[in-house]
């Protein structure tokens, strides 16, 4: 029973590898006839960024082909990604960071960041004092806060924590390139509103609003800002 196991698990890897290096070699003579007869062949112009979209789209056929496709590269990749992920998980135990995560870390943070900032904001029991809009009254005075202005302070670092959990969650969509985003400062200049224009045709991505971005930017302002007072 486990030599079948282990025999039906080989012949799959083997065939996968197979399948994978024909598909490489197909795509690699299919592009080179392409570019040959693209030589003889007037360039094409695009008018449109719906054009260039619709020319970058695959049909249905070719689209259920990659899965296929992906499945097998997959169970080729298995050996060398189970050896990386395993020594990347280990550095991570280690160090806090592996050496995947050095490749993009921009990328790294906006995943792990929200995650954290949320825990904190759930479990938290320290308000930071410049949240107190008495806080150098009553620091001078020696004196304690009113329940009033512990909640009015709680609910204002809330607010803060929220700001910049949603700042990374958008960092992230911008990192993945699925987000736009425009300074406020230049967000209604001519050629970005062109910009925008032209972006907007595109349907696998989102413009931001000037709103958005404002508020966006004002989560790092107060992740600037907080940044030693982000613990419990």
């Amino acid at each position: 029973m486990i030599l079948n196991i282990l025999f039906s698990m080989l012949f799959l890897y083997l065939f996968s590898c197979l399948f994978v290096f024909i598909d490489n070699k197909v795509d690699d003579l299919y592009y080179l006839i392409k570019r040959k007869f693209n030589k003889k062949k007037k360039k094409q112009s695009y008018k449109s960024v719906d054009e260039i979209t619709h020319g970058l789209k695959n049909g249905w056929l070719r689209d259920k082909y990659l899965y296929v496709y992906r499945f097998f590269l997959h169970i080729k990749n298995f050996p060398q990604d189970f050896y990386l992920e395993s020594k990347w998980f280990i550095q991570r135990g280690k160090r806090g960071w592996s050496d995947k995560d050095s490749w993009s870390i921009d990328w790294w943070l906006v995943q792990i960041l929200p995650e954290i900032l949320i825990r904190l904001k759930k479990r938290k029991y320290g308000i930071p004092t410049k949240c107190f809009s008495s806080a150098q009254s009553q620091i001078k005075k020696g004196g304690d806060y009113t329940k009033q202005e512990e909640q009015r302070a709680k609910n204002k670092w809330n607010k803060i924590l929220n700001n910049i959990i949603n700042t990374f969650i958008t960092a992230g969509h911008i990192c993945n390139n699925h987000w736009i985003y425009c300074p406020t400062k230049d967000y209604y200049k001519k050629e970005n509103k062109e910009l925008r224009k032209t972006q907007g045709k595109l349907d696998f991505i989102y413009i931001m609003s000037y709103k958005e971005c404002k508020q966006y930017e004002e989560g790092w302002k107060n992740f600037q800002d907080y940044f030693f007072d982000l613990w419990d």
